[in-house]
């Protein structure tokens, strides 16, 4: 499907920046919401204020880079895109090299940027907004691979696997005692190889 030529000339991507995003900390809040608020990931209202918590943090971290999505006439954030240099001292990181083992966890973890979040609000998808925020997120990075994680079943599973992000393994993040832990993908994109713009 192509992009919806108005939609995307509707549509500015800016970089965020420290300051950016104290000031656009609730458009932020709310742009997760709407985008996680659905039936597959039953976000909360709670849940997208934990999200403004982690990005208040997330923000000073090494390597940082956020892009935002808005809307030209309303000027409304619609989608984001955040990462930043990994650690291995991250927990998510420490379940990761346990799913790809020694040697592949070298090649993946040692020189890596994490994907954090990429999110597009319902009424703007599918028109080639997701994959600007993804380009941007990643073009012109010094790393050598990058890696993320989304749900199995979900259809941002798909959207990564077309642009080049290769399936590593499942990983539980979620409380393993909760009635339905939910199985997350790993992925991981190798960026040298890897073609944007």
């Amino acid at each position: 499907m192509e992009p919806d030529r108005q939609t995307a000339l509707s549509v500015s991507v800016e970089a965020l920046t420290v300051n950016s995003v104290w000031s656009a900390l609730d458009a932020l809040g709310e742009a997760y919401w709407l985008a996680f608020s659905n039936s597959l990931y039953a976000e909360t209202r709670e849940d997208a204020q934990r999200f403004q918590e982690r990005l208040t943090d997330l923000v000073y971290d090494e390597g940082f880079r956020g892009w935002v999505a808005r809307d030209r006439s309303s000027h409304a954030i619609v989608g984001f895109s955040l990462g930043y240099t990994s650690s291995a001292e991250r927990s998510w990181a420490l379940k990761a090299a346990e799913v790809l083992g020694r040697s592949l966890a070298q090649q993946w973890l040692s020189d890596c940027f994490e994907c954090v979040e990429l999110a597009v609000v319902p009424d703007y998808r599918r028109q080639g907004i997701g994959t600007q925020l993804h380009d941007h997120l990643l073009a012109g990075l010094p790393h050598a691979t990058a890696l993320l994680i989304t749900r199995e079943n979900s259809p941002a599973l798909q959207f990564y696997r077309q642009q080049g992000w290769q399936p590593l393994g499942l990983l539980t993040l979620a409380n393993p005692d909760s009635p339905n832990p939910q199985s997350d993908q790993l992925l991981g994109l190798r960026l040298r190889t890897w073609q944007t713009f």
